[in-house]
């Protein structure tokens, strides 16, 4: 019998056994707090059905979330395919003006402005640095069809021991994103649809554990939940491609960004045997099924800013180059679906005031035909 319930059932039948022994019973990995414990054995049923977190953390955390992004963070290792640079002269998808000019049409048919953007109040990845020793830990569930087997090795649709910091937040839509990174063990836990069920109990609909000392990136259609893989539509890291806030501060990312389209292609063609197709780094692909084609992009293929452009030339504003100067140099990944051409900054808060009042943007000045696809080895699952 779970010991647990041998406890709780002794403490009704053993007047001697105290309350605060009961209290310190662990319910989800909390403790039962002797103020709100039961009385009885009745109580006691009760309680094992209705005692939540919420009513049962005794030992507040301290020292969990770091307020601050460290200064020395770095996503995955120096060769990793995030923050390799493109080769001078790389071999350009023979499709790409095609890819770009279907773009300019959608994004028309769809009254979004063909430019580049980015999000940075919702569609945004929140980032949470924490000292996971510090931090509660809890079972997260699935709001979906499963968890990969990487972070749900007995595929029951939990993840075991997770750390969750008081107070946590996820973006606000409803892809509802979140990222905790514990900067000294080099882990990240990245979330989609992640939801506070009550206090204490929380769910998400895909969860991925990433070694930030790592390559960044998962094999494509791996396991037997492979739809599950990554936070992306692509399966491909958030904290990889992500603009921080304190990498415009520091002039530069040195980094490849993740990047949403309106036209992610499912299949090159309707006569082939392919189920799906996708480029690494992606490991799955959310691409409409009925998006059938060359004219569009491969989830995870790479798309670049013309290098040779010159960028003094277009009027933009400084933050604007770090931006341009990032695509130049390290390309953007596809790694969703979206309604815009966008890019993902690190939401600081849902007003997105910080960034209002500090960040001055002019995308709108690059033109998209300065845009090109890179060839990619195509991967396919029948």
């Amino acid at each position: 019998m779970n010991k647990k319930i041998i406890l709780i059932l002794a403490s009704a039948l053993i007047p001697s056994l105290s309350i605060s022994s009961v209290s310190a019973a662990s319910y989800y990995g909390v403790s039962c707090s002797s103020e709100n414990a039961p009385r009885n054995f009745f109580q006691y049923l009760r309680f094992i059905r209705t005692c939540s977190p919420a009513d049962t953390n005794t030992d507040p955390e301290v020292g969990c979330e770091i307020e601050s992004t460290p200064s020395d963070f770095f996503a995955f290792h120096q060769n990793s395919l995030w923050r390799t640079k493109i080769a001078t002269n790389p071999e350009i998808d023979p499709n790409s003006n095609l890819m770009f000019e279907t773009l300019i049409g959608a994004l028309d048919t769809l009254n979004q402005p063909a430019t580049l953007s980015v999000n940075y109040k919702g569609w945004t990845t929140p980032i949470h640095f924490i000292d996971s020793e510090q931090c509660n830990k809890f079972d997260i569930s699935t709001s979906g069809s499963g968890l990969h087997e990487s972070v749900d090795p007995d595929e029951n649709g939990t993840a075991e021991d997770i750390p969750i910091p008081n107070g946590v937040w996820h973006d606000p839509e409803r892809d509802g994103h979140m990222v905790l990174v514990d900067h000294q063990k080099r882990i990240a836990w990245e979330f989609s649809k992640f939801r506070k069920i009550r206090e204490g109990e929380y769910s998400t609909s895909t969860l991925s554990e990433w070694d930030l000392n790592g390559n960044g990136h998962l094999e494509p259609f791996s396991g037997n939940n492979w739809w599950r893989a990554g936070s992306t539509g692509a399966g491909i890291s958030l904290i990889g491609g992500v603009v921080t806030y304190a990498e415009f501060k520091q002039g530069r990312i040195e980094h490849a960004l993740g990047i949403a389209t309106p036209i992610n292609r499912g299949v090159t063609s309707a006569s082939s045997s392919a189920g799906r197709e996708l480029c690494r780094p992606a490991a799955r692909t959310d691409a409409p099924e009925s998006n059938i084609g060359v004219q569009y992009f491969l989830e995870g293929s790479r798309l670049q800013l013309n290098p040779d452009l010159d960028l003094d030339s277009l009027g933009l504003t400084s933050d604007t180059k770090i931006i341009a100067r990032a695509l130049q140099e390290y390309g953007a990944y596809v790694w969703d679906n979206g309604p815009s051409f966008s890019i993902r900054a690190q939401n600081l808060n849902p007003d997105g005031q910080q960034w209002e009042r500090s960040v001055d943007l002019n995308l709108e000045k690059i033109p998209l035909s300065e845009f090109r696809a890179l060839a990619c080895d195509i991967e396919t699952r029948l």
